[in-house]
């Protein structure tokens, strides 16, 4: 065989390999260079990552431009990621908007329910970087106002409305990314020194919860984070899966067809960059699968899909057992 013919035959393999090749979870977004790299990246689909309103917009631009100038099976996402959680105002109780905006016209309060000092948990991650440094904190006064939680639920419904392919993502819970100062990046990004300062884990539950909800409302897949969080994650999980389970089972019982309005969880979870105990894997794999467990009835299947119900079919097959597809969360690792 000629070199020119053993060429050939490998650059065929070589397209064949990367022609299902996807990046699951990226954020190419945050460097200006990344979009002029495009045209010789050989992964030809991706999920790009948003992680707060300030750059939702950048998402979009960049996913656009992938598509229509290089070709690229690009999938946007957006939410608020959790190191960002402490800017933005959780959903009140009520869910009212006055309530909303009260919560987060008091930034001095907000800041000191939302943001912990822990000089420990500091000495712990630069032992870990081979070092120690004196501690510093963030100020309330040198933060910005936060964003009331109407506002900014409002704009990620919006921009997942655009967005019909949209997931929804990065959303989750970190216990060990201290805050930083500033200077800002272009994209509105601290770049300066890390201090001693965190974003309860309290504050990262009720902002995570208000997104899976809207998910679950939406249908649209979730993108979650976790580190160090994995008791947490597996908690916030639980109680979402149990909601879900019981208006399903609440539909069924009164012969009402379920839909995404009395959804509880989404119909995916992915978890990024799985770094936690292969007992925990296992713990929500079994959840997940117990949700998979409950089969119904084709009469009770009309009601869990009703774009399925396109005939009426045979009434002798109405005990024929299938899977209601909105009752079935999965779950993924990456």
């Amino acid at each position: 065989m000629s070199d020119e013919g053993s060429h050939s035959d490998d650059s065929g393999v070589e397209e064949m390999l990367y022609r299902d090749l996807a990046d699951a979870h990226c954020h190419p977004h945050d460097d200006e260079n990344a979009l002029r790299a495009l045209p010789d990246t050989k992964c030809p689909k991706m999920c790009v990552m948003g992680t707060r309103p300030d750059d939702w917009p950048v998402v979009e631009d960049f996913v656009a431009a992938a598509r229509e100038k290089h070709g690229k099976e690009a999938t946007p996402s957006f939410g608020l990621h959790p190191w960002f959680a402490h800017l933005f105002a959780a959903p009140s109780a009520s869910g009212t908007s006055e309530d909303d905006h009260d919560r987060a016209a008091d930034k001095t309060a907000h800041y000191a329910t939302v943001l912990r000092d822990d000089r420990r948990k500091q000495d712990e991650e630069d032992v870990s970087l081979g070092g120690r440094s004196q501690p510093v904190f963030v100020r309330a006064e040198d933060l910005p106002e936060p964003i009331p939680a109407d506002l900014w639920m409002r704009q990620l419904r919006e921009v997942l409305h655009r967005n019909p392919e949209a997931v929804l993502g990065e959303i989750g819970f970190d216990a060990v990314a201290a805050l930083r100062t500033g200077p800002y990046c272009k994209i509105g990004v601290p770049r300066g020194s890390i201090t001693s300062t965190f974003c309860s884990l309290d504050h990262q539950r009720a902002i995570f919860r208000a997104q899976m909800r809207l998910a679950a409302e939406l249908q649209r897949p979730v993108s979650i984070h976790s580190v160090r969080t994995q008791g947490v994650l597996v908690e916030e999980l639980k109680l979402l899966m149990d909601e879900h389970l019981a208006s399903s089972a609440a539909a069924v019982a009164s012969a009402k067809r379920f839909s995404s309005s009395a959804a509880a969880m989404p119909p995916s979870v992915c978890l990024h960059s799985y770094s936690g105990s292969a007992e925990t894997v296992e713990s929500l794999v079994k959840m997940f699968e117990k949700a998979k467990g409950g089969r119904r009835s084709k009469r009770d299947q009309a009601r869990f899909c009703p774009e399925d119900d396109e005939s009426e079919g045979d009434e002798s097959q109405d005990d024929e057992e299938v899977r209601p597809r909105l009752s079935t969360p999965e779950i993924f690792f990456s």
